[in-house]
């Protein structure tokens, strides 16, 4: 999950540990340097660090994020209702299906790669609806606990 935020005057991101380690293992895209720096620099392994957060101001990794669309952003599902979340859920299975009927006969690995990807996204709008219906509590970064509603 990741969670933009302006603090002053300069946009920072909060993204979960795991959504990189995902990025590094399942995808082409490498990793930009400045995101490496700061898992460097900022990292304690405690328990379940894939729920932590890294907090990134640059603004080539903030980008980067947020052209990550099978990331969740917190703030696009925050605010939606249990049947809105169902709906952004039916949509991402039905794109996943279009991908794989389409290319049916390739074995492509990018295609694969994409596949994998609405996969990812799944999990992470399954999460957003646990937490809406109470089945199961969401990480958030705890420099946002002032900021963040939470239900």
């Amino acid at each position: 999950m990741k969670i933009f935020k302006k603090q002053n005057g300069r946009e920072r991101v909060y993204v979960q540990l795991k959504d990189i380690m995902y990025i590094s293992n399942h995808t082409y895209d490498p990793v930009p340097e400045s995101i490496l720096r700061n898992i460097a620099r900022s990292i304690t392994f405690v328990g379940d660090w894939g729920d932590e957060y890294l907090s990134i101001a640059e603004k080539d990794a903030v980008e980067y994020l947020r052209s990550r669309d099978f990331i969740i952003d917190f703030d696009e599902y925050k605010d939606l209702n249990i049947e809105q979340i169902e709906e952004y859920y039916k949509d991402c299975v039905a794109e996943a299906a279009k991908l794989v009927e389409k290319n049916t006969s390739k074995k492509d690995l990018a295609m694969l790669y994409r596949y994998d990807s609405f996969q990812y996204k799944l999990n992470g709008i399954i999460d957003i609806y646990n937490w809406k219906t109470g089945k199961k509590g969401i990480v958030l970064p705890v420099e946002l606990d002032d900021e963040v509603i939470r239900y």
